[in-house]
Protein backbone atom coordinates (compact mmCIF):
# COMPACT_ATOMS: atom_id res chain seq x y z
CA UNK A 1 0.00 0.00 0.00
CA UNK A 2 2.73 2.41 1.01
CA UNK A 3 4.70 1.66 -2.13
CA UNK A 4 1.69 2.40 -4.35
CA UNK A 5 1.20 5.76 -2.63
CA UNK A 6 4.86 6.60 -2.97
CA UNK A 7 4.72 5.59 -6.63
CA UNK A 8 1.66 7.77 -7.21
CA UNK A 9 3.37 10.78 -5.67
CA UNK A 10 6.61 10.09 -7.49
CA UNK A 11 4.78 10.05 -10.85
CA UNK A 12 3.70 13.64 -10.24
CA UNK A 13 7.27 14.66 -9.60
CA UNK A 14 8.62 13.66 -12.99
CA UNK A 15 9.79 16.32 -15.45
CA UNK A 16 7.74 16.45 -18.68
CA UNK A 17 10.89 17.21 -20.68
CA UNK A 18 13.42 14.62 -19.49
CA UNK A 19 10.84 12.17 -17.96
CA UNK A 20 12.98 11.84 -14.85
CA UNK A 21 12.45 13.08 -11.31
CA UNK A 22 12.83 16.83 -10.97
CA UNK A 23 16.29 18.20 -10.25
CA UNK A 24 16.11 21.67 -8.75
CA UNK A 25 12.47 22.12 -9.80
CA UNK A 26 11.58 25.56 -11.24
CA UNK A 27 8.12 27.05 -11.95
CA UNK A 28 7.10 28.95 -15.06
CA UNK A 29 4.46 31.72 -14.87
CA UNK A 30 1.77 29.11 -15.62
CA UNK A 31 3.00 27.14 -12.54
CA UNK A 32 4.07 24.13 -14.65
CA UNK A 33 7.28 22.74 -13.23
CA UNK A 34 10.44 21.46 -14.93
CA UNK A 35 14.07 20.78 -14.08
CA UNK A 36 16.21 23.90 -14.13
CA UNK A 37 18.64 22.26 -16.55
CA UNK A 38 15.75 21.17 -18.83
CA UNK A 39 14.39 24.73 -19.05
CA UNK A 40 17.88 25.98 -19.91
CA UNK A 41 18.17 23.26 -22.54
CA UNK A 42 14.85 24.32 -24.12
CA UNK A 43 15.98 27.96 -24.13
CA UNK A 44 19.38 27.17 -25.64
CA UNK A 45 17.90 24.89 -28.29
CA UNK A 46 15.21 27.41 -29.26
CA UNK A 47 17.73 30.27 -29.43
CA UNK A 48 20.20 28.30 -31.52
CA UNK A 49 17.52 27.08 -33.95
CA UNK A 50 15.65 30.43 -33.97
CA UNK A 51 12.46 28.39 -33.56
CA UNK A 52 9.08 30.09 -33.12
CA UNK A 53 7.66 27.04 -31.34
CA UNK A 54 9.03 27.67 -27.84
CA UNK A 55 11.26 30.70 -28.11
CA UNK A 56 9.50 34.06 -28.58
CA UNK A 57 11.83 36.99 -28.10
CA UNK A 58 14.93 37.66 -26.08
CA UNK A 59 14.44 36.50 -22.46
CA UNK A 60 10.99 35.02 -23.20
CA UNK A 61 9.99 31.33 -23.57
CA UNK A 62 6.75 29.32 -24.00
CA UNK A 63 5.77 26.53 -21.63
CA UNK A 64 6.24 23.15 -23.39
CA UNK A 65 2.85 22.05 -21.97
CA UNK A 66 0.41 24.99 -22.17
CA UNK A 67 2.46 27.44 -24.32
CA UNK A 68 1.97 30.32 -21.85
CA UNK A 69 4.75 32.87 -22.06
CA UNK A 70 7.33 33.34 -19.30
CA UNK A 71 9.98 36.03 -19.06
CA UNK A 72 13.38 35.24 -17.58
CA UNK A 73 16.49 37.28 -16.70
CA UNK A 74 20.03 36.90 -18.00
CA UNK A 75 20.57 33.99 -15.61
CA UNK A 76 17.97 31.94 -17.53
CA UNK A 77 16.17 29.32 -15.41
CA UNK A 78 18.33 30.10 -12.41
CA UNK A 79 16.31 33.31 -11.89
CA UNK A 80 12.90 31.56 -12.07
CA UNK A 81 10.89 30.84 -8.93
CA UNK A 82 11.73 27.45 -7.37
CA UNK A 83 8.94 24.96 -6.67
CA UNK A 84 9.71 24.60 -2.98
CA UNK A 85 7.00 22.03 -2.31
CA UNK A 86 8.07 19.77 -5.19
CA UNK A 87 11.69 19.97 -4.09
CA UNK A 88 10.65 19.21 -0.51
CA UNK A 89 8.57 16.21 -1.58
CA UNK A 90 11.51 14.90 -3.60
CA UNK A 91 13.71 15.19 -0.52
CA UNK A 92 11.11 13.27 1.50
CA UNK A 93 10.84 10.56 -1.19
CA UNK A 94 14.60 10.15 -1.25
CA UNK A 95 14.56 9.90 2.52
CA UNK A 96 11.78 7.29 2.29
CA UNK A 97 13.66 5.32 -0.34
CA UNK A 98 16.80 5.39 1.77
CA UNK A 99 14.84 4.16 4.79
CA UNK A 100 13.30 1.34 2.78
CA UNK A 101 16.74 0.08 1.81
CA UNK A 102 17.45 -0.62 5.45
CA UNK A 103 14.35 -1.40 7.52
CA UNK A 104 14.32 0.21 10.91
CA UNK A 105 14.10 -2.30 13.76
CA UNK A 106 12.98 -1.66 17.31
CA UNK A 107 16.03 -1.67 19.60
CA UNK A 108 13.98 -2.99 22.52
CA UNK A 109 12.09 -5.81 20.80
CA UNK A 110 14.05 -6.37 17.60
CA UNK A 111 10.86 -6.22 15.50
CA UNK A 112 10.27 -4.02 12.45
CA UNK A 113 8.67 -0.67 13.18
CA UNK A 114 5.43 -0.96 11.22
CA UNK A 115 3.27 1.45 13.23
CA UNK A 116 3.20 5.20 13.88
CA UNK A 117 2.05 6.80 17.13
CA UNK A 118 0.31 10.10 16.39
CA UNK A 119 0.53 11.08 20.07
CA UNK A 120 4.32 10.72 20.30
CA UNK A 121 5.17 11.22 16.62
CA UNK A 122 7.45 8.14 16.46
CA UNK A 123 7.58 4.79 14.62
CA UNK A 124 6.98 1.75 16.84
CA UNK A 125 6.81 -2.02 16.54
CA UNK A 126 3.79 -4.17 17.42
CA UNK A 127 5.19 -4.95 20.90
CA UNK A 128 5.62 -1.23 21.64
CA UNK A 129 2.06 -0.62 20.44
CA UNK A 130 0.75 -3.06 23.07
CA UNK A 131 3.11 -2.16 25.92
CA UNK A 132 4.77 1.24 25.94
CA UNK A 133 2.10 2.98 23.84
CA UNK A 134 -0.89 0.94 25.06
CA UNK A 135 -2.75 4.06 26.23
CA UNK A 136 -2.52 5.58 22.73
CA UNK A 137 -4.56 2.84 21.05
CA UNK A 138 -6.76 5.21 19.02
CA UNK A 139 -3.74 7.27 17.97
CA UNK A 140 -1.70 4.37 16.57
CA UNK A 141 -1.84 3.60 12.84
CA UNK A 142 0.13 1.34 10.59
CA UNK A 143 2.83 3.15 8.63
CA UNK A 144 1.00 2.81 5.30
CA UNK A 145 -2.21 4.44 6.56
CA UNK A 146 -0.29 7.13 8.43
CA UNK A 147 1.83 7.82 5.35
CA UNK A 148 -1.26 8.07 3.12
CA UNK A 149 -2.84 10.57 5.51
CA UNK A 150 0.36 12.62 5.61
CA UNK A 151 0.70 12.51 1.82
CA UNK A 152 -2.91 13.66 1.38
CA UNK A 153 -2.23 16.49 3.80
CA UNK A 154 0.95 17.42 1.96
CA UNK A 155 -0.82 17.44 -1.41
CA UNK A 156 -3.58 19.66 -0.04
CA UNK A 157 -1.05 22.01 1.52
CA UNK A 158 0.98 22.02 -1.68
CA UNK A 159 -2.13 22.97 -3.69
CA UNK A 160 -3.02 25.67 -1.16
CA UNK A 161 0.54 26.99 -1.15
CA UNK A 162 0.65 27.05 -4.95
CA UNK A 163 -2.55 29.11 -5.05
CA UNK A 164 -1.15 31.38 -2.33
CA UNK A 165 2.03 31.92 -4.31
CA UNK A 166 0.07 32.73 -7.48
CA UNK A 167 -2.17 35.28 -5.72
CA UNK A 168 0.72 36.89 -3.88
CA UNK A 169 2.79 37.01 -7.04
CA UNK A 170 -0.09 38.82 -8.76
CA UNK A 171 -0.37 41.17 -5.77
CA UNK A 172 3.38 41.82 -5.89
CA UNK A 173 3.32 42.56 -9.63
CA UNK A 174 0.28 44.84 -9.24
CA UNK A 175 1.87 46.94 -6.52
CA UNK A 176 5.22 46.98 -8.31
CA UNK A 177 3.39 48.49 -11.30
CA UNK A 178 1.67 51.01 -9.00
CA UNK A 179 5.04 51.91 -7.51
CA UNK A 180 6.53 52.56 -10.96
CA UNK A 181 3.50 54.62 -12.02
CA UNK A 182 3.55 56.58 -8.76
CA UNK A 183 7.23 57.40 -9.11
CA UNK A 184 6.63 58.46 -12.73
CA UNK A 185 3.92 60.88 -11.59
CA UNK A 186 6.20 62.22 -8.87
CA UNK A 187 9.00 62.66 -11.43
CA UNK A 188 6.62 64.69 -13.62
CA UNK A 189 5.58 66.84 -10.65
CA UNK A 190 9.23 67.35 -9.67
CA UNK A 191 10.10 68.41 -13.22
CA UNK A 192 7.14 70.83 -13.31
CA UNK A 193 8.23 72.33 -9.97
CA UNK A 194 11.79 72.75 -11.24
CA UNK A 195 10.59 74.47 -14.43
CA UNK A 196 8.14 76.73 -12.58
CA UNK A 197 10.73 77.60 -9.92
CA UNK A 198 13.32 78.48 -12.58
CA UNK A 199 10.83 80.71 -14.41
CA UNK A 200 9.73 82.46 -11.22
CA UNK A 201 13.33 82.87 -10.10
CA UNK A 202 14.29 84.45 -13.44
CA UNK A 203 11.35 86.88 -13.25
CA UNK A 204 12.24 87.75 -9.67
CA UNK A 205 15.90 88.35 -10.55
CA UNK A 206 14.88 90.57 -13.49
CA UNK A 207 12.56 92.58 -11.23
CA UNK A 208 15.28 92.96 -8.57
CA UNK A 209 17.81 94.07 -11.19
CA UNK A 210 15.38 96.69 -12.55
CA UNK A 211 14.68 97.92 -9.02
CA UNK A 212 18.41 98.03 -8.35
CA UNK A 213 19.06 100.06 -11.50
CA UNK A 214 16.31 102.54 -10.59
CA UNK A 215 17.64 102.94 -7.05
CA UNK A 216 21.23 103.34 -8.25
CA UNK A 217 20.08 105.98 -10.76
CA UNK A 218 18.37 107.89 -7.93
CA UNK A 219 21.47 107.56 -5.74
CA UNK A 220 23.72 108.95 -8.46
CA UNK A 221 21.25 111.77 -9.11
CA UNK A 222 21.19 112.63 -5.40
CA UNK A 223 24.98 112.43 -5.32
CA UNK A 224 25.23 114.89 -8.21
CA UNK A 225 22.75 117.27 -6.56
CA UNK A 226 24.60 117.03 -3.24
CA UNK A 227 28.01 117.70 -4.75
CA UNK A 228 26.68 120.63 -6.77
CA UNK A 229 24.98 122.16 -3.73
CA UNK A 230 28.02 121.73 -1.51
CA UNK A 231 30.34 123.07 -4.20
CA UNK A 232 28.11 126.15 -4.55
CA UNK A 233 28.37 126.73 -0.82
CA UNK A 234 32.06 125.94 -0.46
CA UNK A 235 33.16 127.96 -3.51
CA UNK A 236 32.88 131.37 -1.82
CA UNK A 237 34.29 129.94 1.42
CA UNK A 238 37.36 128.58 -0.37
CA UNK A 239 37.79 131.94 -2.15
CA UNK A 240 37.49 133.85 1.17
CA UNK A 241 39.97 131.53 2.88
CA UNK A 242 42.40 132.06 0.03
CA UNK A 243 42.00 135.87 0.27
CA UNK A 244 42.49 135.91 4.05
CA UNK A 245 45.50 133.59 3.71
CA UNK A 246 47.01 135.99 1.15
CA UNK A 247 46.50 138.95 3.48
CA UNK A 248 48.11 137.09 6.35
CA UNK A 249 51.13 136.32 4.18
CA UNK A 250 51.22 140.03 3.17
CA UNK A 251 51.20 141.09 6.83
CA UNK A 252 53.99 138.67 7.64
CA UNK A 253 56.09 140.13 4.81
CA UNK A 254 55.45 143.67 6.12
CA UNK A 255 56.42 142.66 9.64
CA UNK A 256 59.56 140.94 8.38
CA UNK A 257 60.59 144.04 6.39
CA UNK A 258 61.19 146.12 9.57
CA UNK A 259 60.30 149.22 7.55
CA UNK A 260 57.98 151.44 9.69
CA UNK A 261 57.11 153.66 6.76
CA UNK A 262 55.96 150.78 4.62
CA UNK A 263 53.85 149.43 7.47
CA UNK A 264 52.19 152.79 8.05
CA UNK A 265 51.47 153.34 4.36
CA UNK A 266 49.99 149.89 3.63
CA UNK A 267 48.25 149.21 6.91
CA UNK A 268 44.98 150.97 6.00
CA UNK A 269 44.44 149.17 2.71
CA UNK A 270 45.62 145.85 4.15
CA UNK A 271 43.23 146.11 7.13
CA UNK A 272 40.26 146.87 4.82
CA UNK A 273 40.99 143.82 2.67
CA UNK A 274 41.46 141.56 5.71
CA UNK A 275 38.27 142.76 7.43
CA UNK A 276 36.32 142.34 4.17
CA UNK A 277 37.52 138.74 4.03
CA UNK A 278 36.84 137.76 7.62
CA UNK A 279 33.46 139.47 7.62
CA UNK A 280 32.13 136.61 5.48
CA UNK A 281 30.01 134.25 7.69
CA UNK A 282 30.08 130.41 7.63
CA UNK A 283 26.99 129.24 5.74
CA UNK A 284 24.23 127.78 7.94
CA UNK A 285 22.63 124.30 7.54
CA UNK A 286 19.65 126.03 5.89
CA UNK A 287 21.95 127.38 3.19
CA UNK A 288 23.38 123.88 2.65
CA UNK A 289 19.93 122.35 2.09
CA UNK A 290 18.64 125.02 -0.30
Amino acid sequence: MAESIVGAISSHLDCAICYRRFENAKCLECLHTFCESCINSVIDTAVDSDSDDLYLTENCVRCPICREETNYDQGKAETLRPNLLANKLIEELKRHEDSESTKELCKEHGAEKKFFCEKCGVLICSECALCTHGKHTFLIKNVEDASKAKVDGMVKLMSKATMWMASHQEFFMDYTKKKVEGNKRLDDISEAIQTSSSTCLKLLIDMINRKKENLMTKVESNRSDLNEAVDNILGPVVEAISDVSDEIECAEELLDSSDPKEVVLQYRDWAKRLLRGIDQQIPSDMDATQ
